[in-house]
Protein backbone atom coordinates (compact mmCIF):
# COMPACT_ATOMS: atom_id res chain seq x y z
CA UNK A 1 0.00 0.00 0.00
CA UNK A 2 1.53 3.46 -0.74
CA UNK A 3 1.69 6.76 0.92
CA UNK A 4 0.52 10.22 -0.59
CA UNK A 5 2.78 13.23 0.41
CA UNK A 6 0.83 13.67 3.42
CA UNK A 7 1.92 10.49 4.73
CA UNK A 8 -1.44 8.98 4.23
CA UNK A 9 -2.42 5.48 3.40
CA UNK A 10 -3.94 5.35 -0.32
CA UNK A 11 -6.56 2.36 -0.29
CA UNK A 12 -8.16 0.73 -3.09
CA UNK A 13 -11.59 -1.13 -3.54
CA UNK A 14 -11.81 -2.73 -6.64
CA UNK A 15 -15.08 -4.37 -8.98
CA UNK A 16 -16.49 -5.58 -11.70
CA UNK A 17 -19.88 -4.54 -13.23
CA UNK A 18 -21.83 -8.24 -13.17
CA UNK A 19 -22.40 -8.41 -10.06
CA UNK A 20 -25.36 -5.75 -9.90
CA UNK A 21 -27.01 -4.89 -12.46
CA UNK A 22 -26.68 -1.01 -13.83
CA UNK A 23 -28.96 1.42 -13.76
CA UNK A 24 -29.84 2.89 -17.11
CA UNK A 25 -27.31 5.63 -17.90
CA UNK A 26 -30.36 8.38 -18.14
CA UNK A 27 -31.29 7.45 -14.61
CA UNK A 28 -27.95 8.40 -12.87
CA UNK A 29 -27.97 11.74 -12.56
CA UNK A 30 -24.55 14.09 -13.46
CA UNK A 31 -23.07 15.68 -10.32
CA UNK A 32 -19.79 17.65 -11.17
CA UNK A 33 -21.27 21.04 -11.88
CA UNK A 34 -22.51 22.07 -15.35
CA UNK A 35 -19.74 24.79 -16.41
CA UNK A 36 -17.40 21.89 -15.58
CA UNK A 37 -19.11 19.03 -17.24
CA UNK A 38 -19.55 21.05 -20.53
CA UNK A 39 -15.80 22.15 -20.52
CA UNK A 40 -15.32 18.04 -20.37
CA UNK A 41 -17.96 17.22 -22.99
CA UNK A 42 -17.12 20.53 -25.59
CA UNK A 43 -16.07 19.58 -28.83
CA UNK A 44 -17.25 15.80 -28.41
CA UNK A 45 -20.75 15.36 -30.98
CA UNK A 46 -21.67 12.16 -28.90
CA UNK A 47 -20.19 11.55 -25.44
CA UNK A 48 -19.98 8.32 -24.28
CA UNK A 49 -21.22 7.38 -20.64
CA UNK A 50 -21.72 3.99 -19.33
CA UNK A 51 -23.07 3.42 -15.65
CA UNK A 52 -20.47 1.16 -12.89
CA UNK A 53 -22.29 -0.66 -10.03
CA UNK A 54 -20.77 -1.89 -7.04
CA UNK A 55 -22.76 -3.45 -3.90
CA UNK A 56 -22.30 -2.51 -0.24
CA UNK A 57 -21.17 -3.29 2.44
CA UNK A 58 -17.79 -4.12 0.12
CA UNK A 59 -14.49 -5.21 1.73
CA UNK A 60 -11.34 -3.73 0.77
CA UNK A 61 -8.41 -2.37 1.58
CA UNK A 62 -7.26 -1.88 5.24
CA UNK A 63 -5.07 1.29 5.60
CA UNK A 64 -3.62 -0.18 9.00
CA UNK A 65 -3.78 -4.56 8.79
CA UNK A 66 -4.37 -7.16 7.02
CA UNK A 67 -7.89 -8.09 7.74
CA UNK A 68 -9.84 -6.42 5.04
CA UNK A 69 -12.08 -3.18 6.02
CA UNK A 70 -15.72 -2.38 5.14
CA UNK A 71 -17.01 0.10 3.00
CA UNK A 72 -20.76 0.68 3.64
CA UNK A 73 -22.73 3.28 2.42
CA UNK A 74 -21.20 6.04 4.29
CA UNK A 75 -18.12 6.03 2.41
CA UNK A 76 -19.95 5.92 -0.90
CA UNK A 77 -22.04 8.96 0.08
CA UNK A 78 -18.30 10.61 0.87
CA UNK A 79 -17.13 9.55 -2.63
CA UNK A 80 -20.12 11.21 -4.85
CA UNK A 81 -19.85 14.11 -2.70
CA UNK A 82 -16.53 14.79 -4.17
CA UNK A 83 -17.95 15.25 -7.50
CA UNK A 84 -20.42 18.35 -5.89
CA UNK A 85 -17.38 20.25 -6.74
CA UNK A 86 -15.08 18.33 -9.33
CA UNK A 87 -15.20 14.93 -11.71
CA UNK A 88 -13.20 12.01 -10.49
CA UNK A 89 -10.25 11.35 -12.97
CA UNK A 90 -8.86 7.61 -13.72
CA UNK A 91 -6.42 5.89 -15.91
CA UNK A 92 -7.17 3.25 -18.30
CA UNK A 93 -3.88 1.90 -17.43
CA UNK A 94 -4.67 1.33 -13.81
CA UNK A 95 -3.54 3.12 -10.41
CA UNK A 96 -0.45 5.00 -11.97
CA UNK A 97 1.47 6.16 -8.43
CA UNK A 98 3.35 9.04 -9.96
CA UNK A 99 3.16 12.92 -9.81
CA UNK A 100 0.38 13.46 -11.99
CA UNK A 101 -1.65 10.08 -13.39
CA UNK A 102 -3.13 10.42 -16.40
CA UNK A 103 -6.76 11.74 -16.62
CA UNK A 104 -8.25 9.24 -19.59
CA UNK A 105 -11.78 9.21 -18.73
CA UNK A 106 -13.64 10.84 -15.61
CA UNK A 107 -16.61 9.75 -12.67
CA UNK A 108 -19.34 12.51 -12.61
CA UNK A 109 -21.78 11.32 -10.71
CA UNK A 110 -24.06 8.51 -9.13
CA UNK A 111 -26.74 7.55 -7.08
CA UNK A 112 -27.29 5.08 -4.15
CA UNK A 113 -30.17 2.80 -4.45
CA UNK A 114 -30.00 1.38 -0.92
CA UNK A 115 -31.87 -1.88 -0.19
CA UNK A 116 -31.69 -2.42 3.39
CA UNK A 117 -29.60 -1.22 6.55
CA UNK A 118 -26.35 0.05 5.38
CA UNK A 119 -26.98 -2.32 2.24
CA UNK A 120 -27.88 -1.13 -1.04
CA UNK A 121 -25.75 -0.58 -4.31
CA UNK A 122 -23.49 2.53 -5.54
CA UNK A 123 -23.93 3.14 -9.28
CA UNK A 124 -21.17 5.51 -11.05
CA UNK A 125 -21.70 7.31 -14.05
CA UNK A 126 -18.56 7.30 -16.33
CA UNK A 127 -18.17 9.22 -18.97
CA UNK A 128 -15.24 8.56 -21.40
CA UNK A 129 -13.95 11.17 -24.03
CA UNK A 130 -12.54 10.03 -27.40
CA UNK A 131 -8.90 11.25 -26.26
CA UNK A 132 -7.30 10.24 -23.05
CA UNK A 133 -4.09 11.87 -21.97
CA UNK A 134 -1.96 10.69 -24.38
CA UNK A 135 -3.75 8.30 -26.45
CA UNK A 136 -7.07 7.56 -28.68
CA UNK A 137 -9.59 6.05 -26.03
CA UNK A 138 -11.59 4.03 -29.15
CA UNK A 139 -10.09 0.77 -27.78
CA UNK A 140 -10.81 1.84 -24.38
CA UNK A 141 -14.72 2.87 -25.73
CA UNK A 142 -14.86 -0.42 -27.22
CA UNK A 143 -13.76 -2.64 -24.69
CA UNK A 144 -16.60 -0.29 -22.31
CA UNK A 145 -19.62 -1.20 -24.17
CA UNK A 146 -18.12 -4.92 -24.41
CA UNK A 147 -18.68 -5.09 -20.53
CA UNK A 148 -15.16 -6.47 -19.96
CA UNK A 149 -13.41 -3.35 -18.51
CA UNK A 150 -13.00 -3.67 -14.70
CA UNK A 151 -12.48 -0.56 -11.88
CA UNK A 152 -10.48 0.09 -8.55
CA UNK A 153 -11.49 3.00 -6.58
CA UNK A 154 -8.58 4.84 -4.65
CA UNK A 155 -8.66 7.10 -2.19
CA UNK A 156 -6.75 8.47 1.12
CA UNK A 157 -9.54 7.57 3.67
CA UNK A 158 -10.92 8.33 6.91
CA UNK A 159 -11.87 5.08 9.16
CA UNK A 160 -12.97 3.82 12.19
CA UNK A 161 -11.67 0.57 14.57
CA UNK A 162 -13.43 -1.29 16.68
CA UNK A 163 -10.96 -1.83 19.16
CA UNK A 164 -12.64 -5.16 20.87
CA UNK A 165 -12.89 -7.19 17.17
CA UNK A 166 -10.35 -5.44 15.32
CA UNK A 167 -12.81 -4.26 12.73
CA UNK A 168 -12.06 -1.79 10.37
CA UNK A 169 -14.77 0.73 8.94
CA UNK A 170 -13.62 2.75 6.05
CA UNK A 171 -15.99 6.52 7.00
CA UNK A 172 -15.12 8.73 4.12
CA UNK A 173 -12.46 10.03 1.65
CA UNK A 174 -10.22 12.74 2.57
CA UNK A 175 -8.51 13.20 -0.97
CA UNK A 176 -7.07 11.65 -3.90
CA UNK A 177 -10.29 10.08 -5.34
CA UNK A 178 -9.71 8.70 -8.21
CA UNK A 179 -11.78 5.68 -10.01
CA UNK A 180 -9.17 4.10 -12.48
CA UNK A 181 -9.54 1.05 -14.83
CA UNK A 182 -7.69 -1.94 -13.84
CA UNK A 183 -6.39 -4.95 -15.54
CA UNK A 184 -6.89 -7.83 -13.47
CA UNK A 185 -8.46 -9.32 -10.18
CA UNK A 186 -11.46 -6.74 -9.67
CA UNK A 187 -13.97 -8.67 -7.68
CA UNK A 188 -17.27 -8.05 -5.92
CA UNK A 189 -16.94 -6.70 -2.71
CA UNK A 190 -13.43 -7.12 -2.52
CA UNK A 191 -10.02 -5.75 -3.00
CA UNK A 192 -6.96 -8.27 -3.29
CA UNK A 193 -9.30 -10.93 -2.05
CA UNK A 194 -8.47 -14.38 -2.12
CA UNK A 195 -11.56 -15.58 -3.32
CA UNK A 196 -10.47 -15.84 -6.92
CA UNK A 197 -7.28 -16.96 -8.59
CA UNK A 198 -5.18 -13.79 -8.97
CA UNK A 199 -2.50 -12.92 -11.67
CA UNK A 200 0.83 -11.24 -9.98
CA UNK A 201 3.40 -10.54 -12.79
CA UNK A 202 3.92 -10.88 -16.03
CA UNK A 203 5.72 -14.78 -15.20
CA UNK A 204 2.40 -15.91 -14.69
CA UNK A 205 2.45 -16.44 -11.08
CA UNK A 206 -1.29 -16.45 -9.44
CA UNK A 207 -2.63 -16.86 -5.77
CA UNK A 208 -4.91 -19.96 -5.85
CA UNK A 209 -8.30 -18.46 -4.64
CA UNK A 210 -9.25 -22.01 -3.84
CA UNK A 211 -6.39 -22.84 -1.51
CA UNK A 212 -6.94 -20.07 0.50
CA UNK A 213 -10.83 -20.84 0.66
CA UNK A 214 -9.53 -24.54 2.00
CA UNK A 215 -7.33 -23.28 4.40
CA UNK A 216 -9.49 -20.85 5.66
CA UNK A 217 -12.37 -23.42 6.36
CA UNK A 218 -9.67 -26.10 7.55
CA UNK A 219 -8.79 -23.26 10.01
CA UNK A 220 -12.22 -22.37 10.73
CA UNK A 221 -12.87 -26.59 11.82
CA UNK A 222 -10.04 -26.46 14.19
CA UNK A 223 -7.48 -28.29 11.70
CA UNK A 224 -4.74 -25.40 12.42
CA UNK A 225 -1.53 -25.64 14.59
CA UNK A 226 -0.48 -23.02 16.04
CA UNK A 227 3.12 -23.18 17.39
CA UNK A 228 4.41 -26.29 15.15
CA UNK A 229 7.90 -25.50 13.60
CA UNK A 230 7.51 -25.27 9.49
CA UNK A 231 9.68 -27.78 8.27
CA UNK A 232 8.91 -29.17 3.71
CA UNK A 233 10.45 -32.21 3.45
CA UNK A 234 10.03 -35.16 1.43
CA UNK A 235 7.67 -36.33 4.14
CA UNK A 236 5.42 -33.74 3.50
CA UNK A 237 5.51 -33.68 0.00
CA UNK A 238 4.67 -37.65 -0.10
CA UNK A 239 1.43 -37.06 2.20
CA UNK A 240 -0.01 -34.02 -0.12
CA UNK A 241 0.31 -36.23 -3.43
CA UNK A 242 -0.95 -39.72 -2.00
CA UNK A 243 -0.40 -42.84 -1.56
CA UNK A 244 0.44 -43.02 -5.69
CA UNK A 245 2.88 -39.96 -5.94
CA UNK A 246 0.30 -38.25 -8.32
CA UNK A 247 -2.49 -36.60 -6.54
CA UNK A 248 -2.04 -33.31 -8.35
CA UNK A 249 -5.46 -31.94 -7.25
CA UNK A 250 -4.13 -32.61 -3.42
CA UNK A 251 -0.68 -31.04 -4.03
CA UNK A 252 -2.10 -28.13 -5.67
CA UNK A 253 -4.36 -27.52 -2.72
CA UNK A 254 -1.87 -27.71 0.01
CA UNK A 255 -0.11 -24.45 -2.19
CA UNK A 256 -1.01 -21.11 -2.59
CA UNK A 257 0.64 -20.61 -5.73
CA UNK A 258 0.79 -21.87 -8.89
CA UNK A 259 4.06 -20.93 -11.47
CA UNK A 260 1.73 -21.25 -14.84
CA UNK A 261 5.11 -21.29 -16.73
CA UNK A 262 5.91 -24.10 -15.33
CA UNK A 263 5.04 -27.43 -16.76
CA UNK A 264 2.03 -28.99 -15.53
CA UNK A 265 1.83 -32.35 -13.12
CA UNK A 266 5.27 -31.22 -10.93
CA UNK A 267 6.25 -30.39 -8.17
CA UNK A 268 7.76 -27.18 -9.99
CA UNK A 269 4.29 -25.84 -11.03
CA UNK A 270 3.08 -24.59 -7.34
CA UNK A 271 4.82 -22.74 -4.27
CA UNK A 272 4.05 -21.29 -0.93
CA UNK A 273 2.76 -23.93 1.03
CA UNK A 274 0.71 -23.38 3.96
CA UNK A 275 0.91 -26.77 5.84
CA UNK A 276 1.39 -30.12 6.73
CA UNK A 277 -0.93 -32.12 3.96
CA UNK A 278 -3.23 -32.29 7.46
CA UNK A 279 -3.34 -28.95 9.07
CA UNK A 280 -2.75 -25.59 8.59
CA UNK A 281 0.53 -24.46 10.23
CA UNK A 282 0.96 -20.78 10.83
CA UNK A 283 4.72 -21.05 10.99
CA UNK A 284 4.12 -22.04 7.39
CA UNK A 285 1.71 -19.02 6.88
CA UNK A 286 4.41 -16.74 8.50
CA UNK A 287 6.99 -18.00 5.98
CA UNK A 288 5.01 -17.61 2.82
CA UNK A 289 3.88 -14.20 4.29
CA UNK A 290 7.82 -12.62 4.44
CA UNK A 291 8.87 -14.52 1.23
CA UNK A 292 6.17 -13.35 -0.89
CA UNK A 293 6.26 -9.98 0.29
CA UNK A 294 10.36 -10.30 -0.61
CA UNK A 295 9.77 -11.73 -3.92
CA UNK A 296 7.05 -9.39 -5.07
CA UNK A 297 4.11 -10.97 -4.27
CA UNK A 298 2.20 -8.70 -2.56
CA UNK A 299 -1.11 -10.34 -2.74
CA UNK A 300 -0.03 -13.59 -2.03
CA UNK A 301 1.89 -11.96 1.19
CA UNK A 302 -1.51 -10.17 2.66
CA UNK A 303 -3.33 -13.38 1.88
CA UNK A 304 -1.69 -15.17 3.85
CA UNK A 305 -1.39 -12.70 6.34
CA UNK A 306 -5.29 -12.71 6.84
CA UNK A 307 -5.12 -16.32 7.31
CA UNK A 308 -2.75 -15.61 9.97
CA UNK A 309 -4.90 -13.23 10.97
CA UNK A 310 -7.73 -15.98 11.40
CA UNK A 311 -5.30 -17.84 13.77
CA UNK A 312 -4.73 -15.76 15.99
CA UNK A 313 -8.13 -14.80 16.33
CA UNK A 314 -9.09 -18.69 17.20
CA UNK A 315 -6.15 -18.85 19.29
CA UNK A 316 -7.69 -15.61 21.44
CA UNK A 317 -10.87 -16.34 21.40
CA UNK A 318 -9.72 -19.82 23.00
CA UNK A 319 -7.79 -18.10 25.76
CA UNK A 320 -9.47 -15.01 26.15
CA UNK A 321 -6.63 -13.24 25.16
CA UNK A 322 -6.97 -9.28 23.83
CA UNK A 323 -4.46 -7.75 21.07
CA UNK A 324 -2.68 -6.60 23.42
CA UNK A 325 -1.44 -9.52 24.83
CA UNK A 326 -0.56 -10.90 21.20
CA UNK A 327 1.52 -7.45 21.01
CA UNK A 328 3.41 -7.91 24.03
CA UNK A 329 4.18 -11.64 22.88
CA UNK A 330 5.56 -10.03 19.61
CA UNK A 331 7.80 -7.44 21.17
CA UNK A 332 8.97 -9.89 24.00
CA UNK A 333 9.94 -12.40 21.28
CA UNK A 334 11.96 -9.54 19.37
CA UNK A 335 13.30 -9.16 22.35
CA UNK A 336 15.12 -12.38 22.89
CA UNK A 337 15.50 -12.67 19.07
CA UNK A 338 17.25 -9.37 18.84
CA UNK A 339 19.77 -10.71 16.03
CA UNK A 340 16.63 -10.65 13.38
CA UNK A 341 17.30 -7.79 10.91
CA UNK A 342 15.30 -4.70 11.30
CA UNK A 343 14.29 -4.90 7.28
CA UNK A 344 12.99 -8.39 8.05
CA UNK A 345 10.76 -7.64 10.63
CA UNK A 346 9.51 -4.87 8.07
CA UNK A 347 8.66 -6.83 5.09
CA UNK A 348 6.70 -9.14 7.16
CA UNK A 349 5.03 -6.58 9.00
CA UNK A 350 4.33 -4.88 5.59
CA UNK A 351 5.94 -1.97 6.77
CA UNK A 352 9.51 -1.43 4.69
CA UNK A 353 8.67 2.06 4.16
CA UNK A 354 7.98 3.10 7.11
CA UNK A 355 10.90 0.88 9.45
CA UNK A 356 13.70 1.20 7.57
CA UNK A 357 13.63 4.25 4.90
CA UNK A 358 15.77 4.55 2.43
CA UNK A 359 17.00 7.51 4.71
CA UNK A 360 17.82 4.78 7.50
CA UNK A 361 19.53 2.42 5.55
CA UNK A 362 21.91 4.95 4.20
CA UNK A 363 22.49 6.26 7.28
CA UNK A 364 23.58 2.29 8.44
CA UNK A 365 25.75 2.69 6.14
CA UNK A 366 27.49 5.39 6.93
CA UNK A 367 27.53 4.91 10.43
CA UNK A 368 29.50 1.56 9.48
CA UNK A 369 31.61 3.37 7.76
CA UNK A 370 32.62 6.13 10.41
CA UNK A 371 32.81 3.07 12.92
CA UNK A 372 35.28 1.11 10.43
CA UNK A 373 37.11 3.96 10.68
CA UNK A 374 37.56 4.40 14.04
CA UNK A 375 35.43 7.51 14.30
CA UNK A 376 33.69 6.84 17.76
CA UNK A 377 31.53 9.90 17.98
CA UNK A 378 31.26 11.54 15.02
CA UNK A 379 29.22 14.64 16.25
CA UNK A 380 32.05 15.87 18.64
CA UNK A 381 34.80 14.84 16.48
CA UNK A 382 32.88 16.93 13.29
CA UNK A 383 32.22 19.96 16.02
CA UNK A 384 36.26 20.07 16.47
CA UNK A 385 36.95 19.93 12.99
CA UNK A 386 34.62 22.85 12.63
CA UNK A 387 36.09 24.90 15.05
CA UNK A 388 39.88 23.78 13.62
CA UNK A 389 38.84 24.48 9.96
CA UNK A 390 36.81 28.04 11.13
CA UNK A 391 40.03 29.05 13.39
CA UNK A 392 42.57 27.92 10.25
CA UNK A 393 40.17 30.12 8.01
CA UNK A 394 40.32 33.22 10.48
CA UNK A 395 44.10 33.25 10.50
CA UNK A 396 44.79 32.70 6.90
CA UNK A 397 42.14 35.66 6.28
CA UNK A 398 44.11 38.02 8.50
CA UNK A 399 47.14 36.93 7.20
CA UNK A 400 45.94 37.83 3.47
CA UNK A 401 44.34 41.19 4.72
CA UNK A 402 47.34 42.34 5.84
CA UNK A 403 49.94 41.35 3.40
CA UNK A 404 47.01 43.77 1.12
CA UNK A 405 46.49 46.66 3.50
CA UNK A 406 48.29 46.29 6.11
CA UNK A 407 48.40 45.78 9.82
CA UNK A 408 45.84 46.71 11.92
CA UNK A 409 47.91 49.14 13.84
CA UNK A 410 51.14 50.84 12.49
CA UNK A 411 54.60 50.65 14.37
CA UNK A 412 53.45 53.99 16.31
CA UNK A 413 50.25 51.96 17.57
CA UNK A 414 47.99 54.30 15.83
CA UNK A 415 45.08 52.18 14.15
CA UNK A 416 44.69 51.45 10.36
CA UNK A 417 41.35 52.21 8.77
CA UNK A 418 41.58 50.64 5.97
CA UNK A 419 42.81 47.13 7.23
CA UNK A 420 39.68 47.77 9.89
CA UNK A 421 37.35 48.03 7.23
CA UNK A 422 38.67 45.77 5.28
CA UNK A 423 38.52 43.27 8.07
CA UNK A 424 34.55 44.43 8.76
CA UNK A 425 34.20 43.18 4.93
CA UNK A 426 35.54 40.18 4.56
CA UNK A 427 34.93 37.33 7.18
CA UNK A 428 35.07 34.10 5.31
CA UNK A 429 37.37 32.42 3.32
CA UNK A 430 34.96 31.48 0.27
CA UNK A 431 36.62 33.18 -2.82
CA UNK A 432 38.63 34.95 -0.41
CA UNK A 433 41.13 36.42 -3.95
CA UNK A 434 37.70 37.78 -5.48
CA UNK A 435 36.62 39.52 -2.17
CA UNK A 436 39.65 41.27 -2.01
CA UNK A 437 39.90 42.48 -5.36
CA UNK A 438 36.19 43.83 -4.89
CA UNK A 439 36.82 45.55 -2.00
CA UNK A 440 39.94 46.90 -4.07
CA UNK A 441 37.33 48.76 -6.16
CA UNK A 442 34.85 50.10 -2.94
CA UNK A 443 34.76 53.19 -2.68
CA UNK A 444 34.72 53.43 0.96
CA UNK A 445 37.90 51.43 1.10
CA UNK A 446 39.80 53.83 -2.25
CA UNK A 447 38.74 56.62 0.03
CA UNK A 448 40.34 55.15 3.25
CA UNK A 449 43.41 54.15 1.30
CA UNK A 450 43.87 57.95 -0.14
CA UNK A 451 43.08 59.57 3.42
CA UNK A 452 45.87 56.95 4.66
CA UNK A 453 49.13 58.36 1.91
CA UNK A 454 51.13 55.78 3.31
CA UNK A 455 54.78 56.54 1.46
CA UNK A 456 56.53 53.81 3.25
CA UNK A 457 54.60 50.92 2.12
CA UNK A 458 55.86 48.25 -0.53
CA UNK A 459 54.86 48.79 -3.62
CA UNK A 460 51.60 47.67 -5.36
CA UNK A 461 48.95 47.79 -2.37
CA UNK A 462 45.94 49.53 -2.08
CA UNK A 463 46.52 53.03 -0.33
CA UNK A 464 49.78 53.76 -1.64
CA UNK A 465 50.33 56.86 -3.23
CA UNK A 466 53.40 58.29 -5.78
CA UNK A 467 53.71 61.28 -7.34
CA UNK A 468 53.51 61.69 -11.34
CA UNK A 469 56.68 60.61 -13.51
CA UNK A 470 59.22 63.13 -13.72
CA UNK A 471 57.86 65.10 -10.38
CA UNK A 472 59.95 65.67 -7.17
CA UNK A 473 58.18 64.38 -4.39
CA UNK A 474 57.96 68.53 -3.02
CA UNK A 475 56.40 69.15 -5.82
CA UNK A 476 53.14 70.37 -4.58
CA UNK A 477 51.60 70.61 -8.13
CA UNK A 478 52.37 66.70 -8.51
CA UNK A 479 49.00 65.12 -8.82
CA UNK A 480 48.67 62.29 -6.60
CA UNK A 481 48.15 58.83 -8.24
CA UNK A 482 46.70 55.96 -6.02
CA UNK A 483 48.09 52.70 -7.73
CA UNK A 484 47.23 48.98 -6.44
Amino acid sequence: MIENRAGEKIVSLNFVNNRATPLPVADVPTLVPAAIMNELIAGDPSPYYRVQSIQFPAEGDNPIGFKPAIYGQKFFNSFLGVMNKQPIPGSKRGHEYRSRPASDFYTVGGQIVESGQDAGVAHLKLYIPPQGDETSNAGFIRDNKAGIVQFSIAAAVEYSVNQQSQDVVILAVKGGERNDAVPVGAMEQSVNSADEDIVENAEGDQLLGASVRKARSLIASGKYDAKKAWRYNAGVKSKMLGANGNDWANYKSWNLVEHTSAAADTQARYGYPYGDGTLVLRSALQAVASRASGQGLPTVSRAASALIDLINEKENAKSGRTLMDTKEEALDFLGTNNGIPLAEIAKVMKQEGALATPEHVKALEVANELKALGVTDPVTQVKVLQAQVKAGDTDRIANRLTAEFGPVKSADGKDNPLRIYAGQQIVNAEKLDEQIENLKKDPIALNLAGQRADFTAPPNRIGIVEQAAGKPADDPDAPIVSTY
